[in-house]
């Protein structure tokens, strides 16, 4: 495996699960492993695997966040459960910032109301509202000549809009996803729809606030200094959590307050993200891989000190 360095950590890819099929269960994901720098499917299926709310302490089940975003709004203004809000009076188009993923689930938990109160599978796209947001523009609108790719893309991103909201160990505030592991630590990153990309960097840094006479509009400058980054509660030179087989308590030498993992290639972003997000719940794995990237690393260190102390010729800028 190739180690590439931004001169702040080890980065690797990051690989979802399979397409999912048009319909496919909410919260389905085989697992997650690192092969050859990526993140495949393999074997981590008590994560996510779909079960009874509440049977699995390690499956997300009823949501936080946006049990009070979504279920709040439709309690407070109708007068029984089974009432349905209409979309354009649960959405602020005018003022609220669809550049925030917080904003973005709004305009879907408006879309799935009956889903929600139903608890089935998110199925209904928005019909126009994501044309506010920075979401790829290929998929503003059902058509009938969609192709299937755009088609699997809609439903990979009701999957994923659904896993977070129903996940009690997942909570998005702003642009901000934070995700508190299975055995307690914590993960967070922020999330940007163009380009496509989660981030350590706080987003708000990055957007500018603009007030017109119809609104209020949200202006994004880019490029990120560290994108396809995620943040931990462990710190720098972190001590490995005790619960990781095979590296629990095992010193770091190469670590940072974040890791960076970043979307295969091939992989479609919600994907991708879904899949994250069950490497943090995990909360093993993900810290396994980047101990082993770490002792590879202090490997190619001392391999460096003991063969090119000057560095190697033409091959790294600090040769002397």
């Amino acid at each position: 495996m190739t180690l590439a360095f931004w001169g702040c950590g080890v980065t690797d890819s990051i690989r979802g699960f399979e397409p999912l099929d048009p319909g496919s269960i909410p919260g389905t994901l085989t697992g997650l492993s690192l092969l050859h720098g990526h993140v495949n499917v393999v074997d981590i299926t008590e994560v996510c695997e779909p079960s009874d709310l509440g049977s699995n302490p390690s499956m997300p089940t009823n949501s936080t966040k946006f049990r009070k975003l979504g279920d709040e709004k439709m309690t407070e203004k109708k007068p029984n459960e089974n009432e349905i809000i209409p979309p354009e009076e649960m959405i602020d188009h005018n003022n609220a910032n669809f550049l925030q993923i917080e904003n973005v689930m709004t305009i879907f938990v408006a879309y799935n109301q009956n889903n929600i109160q139903d608890g089935t599978d998110w199925d209904n796209w928005p019909e126009w509202e994501l044309c506010l947001s920075d979401f790829n523009s290929d998929i503003h609108f059902e058509m009938d000549d969609d192709s299937e790719e755009i088609r699997v893309l809609r439903s990979q991103w009701l999957t994923a809009m659904q896993f977070i909201h129903d996940g009690e160990h997942i909570h998005v505030d702003g642009y901000k996803i934070s995700i508190q592991g299975q055995h307690g630590n914590f993960f967070k990153f922020d999330i940007c729809f163009d380009p496509e990309v989660w981030t350590s960097e706080p987003m708000d840094e990055f957007v500018h606030e603009i007030p017109d006479k119809y609104g209020t509009r949200f202006q994004k400058s880019i490029p990120f200094n560290c994108p396809s980054t995620i943040g931990h509660s462990l710190g720098e030179l972190w001590v490995c959590p005790a619960h990781v087989p095979k590296y629990g308590g095992q010193q770091t030498y190469f670590t940072e307050t974040w890791m960076c993992l970043s979307k295969e290639h091939s992989d479609t972003f919600p994907s991708a993200l879904h899949s994250l997000l069950c490497l943090c719940i995990d909360d093993t794995k993900i810290w396994a891989d980047a101990c082993q990237r770490d002792i590879d690393a202090l490997e190619r260190a001392k391999w460096m000190e003991e063969n090119w102390p000057g560095g190697i010729p033409d091959q790294d800028w600090e040769y002397q």
